[in-house]
């Protein structure tokens, strides 16, 4: 006997069911595990944050389909109550990530809420009061779903140009060039009539840093890294500069198996340059894998006072030209 109608719809909607069942099995464990440290693509970090949002979607889809029946309350009600329930899982489960010695991030609590809510906005059986009112909240629920997307979009962007770009690391021609850095003071600004560079302001905790992290890592083939700095005050500024492939980062950071050098910043413009064949042998008990180099990092070390220095033209040169110009090594205290 061939299936009617009504079964077949039910026979779909058990699969859809079952479909939505599986994918947040597989996906929760996830929340408790971060293989981060194993995958190197720069966009990991940011994906892996938006899964908070789409399980949660998921889950609510699935939920709201198996409570079909029950979806004639009021939808604000509904609304309010989802995300209290959501709102209070997203607590325990940052308490217990805070246990397995990860971060806790009210971000991911906000990703979880915003995912619940948009299930019960798209979800078809919800009762919304009438469909002009049904259309302008779906709409307006797309503002801050491409809040959480833009993160993604600019590292998109600057992926794509800072592959383009290289062996320039970055001129800071691009707005979306602050992606590739990381410091709590900094901003891109314009100096000396447009030039644009990195403006960033050094405390006077026991290290102050600034990382770029985010840039092509092979560096094979090029002899120098070149960079240039302006310090806008009388008086000269110790800096050290440290470069580290991925090995150094997944063994422990021990400072023996990384390349640094304290140098000088006179005031004015000055001009760097560091030969990488220096860079290649500094870990003591290896070679640096040329090939993966993941940080290029400026720190200073207990000033006396905050300064701000300016960055620019950080570049890989591949000619036969004299290096060590401007950067001196020295042991750390």
């Amino acid at each position: 006997m061939n299936a009617t109608a009504p079964d077949k719809i039910l026979h779909s909607h058990n699969k859809t069911n079952a479909l939505l069942g599986s994918i947040i099995a597989v996906a929760i464990p996830f929340l408790f595990w971060d293989p981060l440290g194993l995958l190197r693509f720069r966009l990991t970090p940011l994906l892996w944050d938006l899964g908070h949002l789409l399980l949660f979607f998921v889950v609510g889809w699935l939920t709201l389909n198996c409570l079909h029946r029950y979806l004639n309350t009021n939808f604000i009600l509904l609304f309010i109550g989802f995300n209290a329930v959501v709102f209070l899982i997203g607590l325990s489960i940052e308490e217990m990530q805070l246990a397995l010695g990860r971060d806790y991030s009210f971000d991911d609590i906000y990703r979880n809420c915003l995912g619940i809510s948009l299930a019960l906005i798209f979800h078809p059986r919800t009762q919304l009061t009438n469909q002009r009112r049904r259309v302008t909240i779906r709409a307006l629920s797309i503002l801050p779903l491409l809040a959480v997307l833009l993160p993604i979009t600019k590292n998109s962007i600057d992926l794509i140009a800072a592959s383009l770009s290289f062996p320039v690391l970055s001129n800071f021609e691009s707005a979306f060039e602050r992606e590739r850095w990381i410091g709590d003071d900094l901003e891109i600004i314009e100096l000396d009539g447009g030039n644009r560079v990195l403006a960033h302001r050094f405390d006077t905790t026991r290290y102050s840093s600034l990382s770029l992290k985010n840039f092509p890592g092979n560096w094979v083939g090029y002899r120098c890294l070149r960079y240039r700095i302006f310090n806008p005050a009388a008086d000269s500024l110790p800096l050290t500069i440290r470069i580290n492939d991925r090995i150094h980062d997944e063994t422990g950071f021990a400072y023996d198996n990384r390349f640094n050098f304290r140098f000088e910043v006179a005031s004015g413009w000055n001009d760097y340059v560091v030969d990488l064949n220096e860079v290649s042998n500094a870990p003591r008990a290896r070679s640096m894998d040329m090939a993966e180099i993941a940080e290029v990092m400026f720190f200073t070390m207990s000033l006396d006072a905050s300064a701000t220095l300016y960055f620019d033209d950080i570049e890989l040169d591949g000619q036969s030209i004299p290096c060590g110009v401007g950067a001196n090594p020295q042991e750390p205290n």
